[in-house]
C-alpha cells in the first residue's frame, strides 16, 4: 500500500520492473537502495519470478572512493522473493563500480552516477532519484525529476509517460 506524498515513484518503479519480459538493467549510485525502495525492487523481482518470465537482472552500483558497497548483501537482500519460487527463470547478476580506490594513486575519482531502470530496451526510468528512502519518501523530501519514457533505444522518438518529482 502507498499512500505517501511521493509514492508514485515506488508505484512506477514497481510497474516498470514487473512488467519486464526479457531484461532488466538497474543503475544506481551508492548506498544501495534501502527500506520501501528495497521492498519495491525485491516486490518486482518477486513477481517476475512467479510469471514464469526468463529474465536476466543486472545491478550497477556507482561506487565513490570513500564508500564501499556489500553487494552480496544487497543481492541476498533484493533476491528474497525471487528464492521461494520454484519455477523461476531469473538471473540477477549485481557489481559496484569506481576508476580507482582512494588506495590508489588516481589522478581523479570517477564512478557511475546515473539513475537507469531501462526495461527490454524499450521503456526506461531516468532521472536524478537516488533510491533512498530516508532522502525521498520521508519528511520533507529532496527535490528530485525523473521521468518514465518508452520506445525503443534506437530511435530518436521517445514518448514521455510520466514524470516524477
Amino acid at each position: 500500500m502507498c499512500f505517501g506524498h511521493s509514492d508514485a515513484l515506488l508505484v512506477g518503479l514497481y510497474d516498470l520492473i514487473a512488467g519486464a519480459t526479457s531484461s532488466v538493467d538497474v543503475n544506481l549510485l551508492q548506498p544501495a537502495p534501502d527500506a520501501r525502495f528495497l521492498a519495491a525492487l525485491r516486490a518486482a523481482f518477486g513477481a517476475l519470478a512467479r510469471s514464469g518470465r526468463p529474465v536476466s537482472i543486472r545491478i550497477l552500483l556507482g561506487q565513490f572512493p570513500t564508500g564501499l558497497v556489500d553487494t552480496g548483501d544487497f543481492l541476498a537482500k533484493v533476491s528474497a522473493e525471487v528464492k521461494d519460487v520454484p519455477a523461476a527463470h531469473i538471473r540477477i547478476s549485481m557489481a559496484a563500480m569506481q576508476s580507482c580506490s582512494s588506495f590508489e594513486d588516481c589522478d581523479s575519482f570517477s564512478w557511475n552516477h546515473s539513475k537507469i531502470v531501462s526495461v527490454d530496451g524499450r521503456e526506461a526510468l531516468v532521472g536524478g532519484h537516488n533510491l533512498w528512502s530516508q532522502d525521498y519518501l520521508i519528511g520533507d523530501p529532496v527535490s528530485d525529476l525523473s521521468m518514465r519514457i518508452s520506445g525503443p533505444a534506437d530511435s530518436p522518438l521517445v514518448f514521455v509517460i510520466g514524470i516524477f518529482t
